[in-house]
């Protein structure tokens, strides 16, 4: 498996637990982060490069330090 891919499935596995924890839809998710709900699934799924912009709106609106989203995976 590649790595990146692998990285991007560990961050997007981490993002969907993190938001359904908080009860909320990827649909809702996305709207938060100004983010096309299409993408917030490719995300979650790891089929798409994160930029740091993007985890960091992410996490924003996650409540969490960014870090949370990438310790110990870069």
């Amino acid at each position: 498996m590649d790595n990146d891919y692998a990285t991007n499935r560990i961050i997007g596995q981490r993002i969907r637990d993190l938001r359904c924890k908080m009860g909320i839809t990827q649909h809702e998710l996305a709207l938060r982060c100004d983010i096309e709900p299409s993408n917030m699934c490719r995300i979650e799924t790891g089929r798409t490069n994160l930029t740091v912009n993007t985890m960091r709106r992410i996490s924003t609106a996650l409540g969490v330090p960014f870090c949370k989203l990438t310790d110990g995976i870069v």
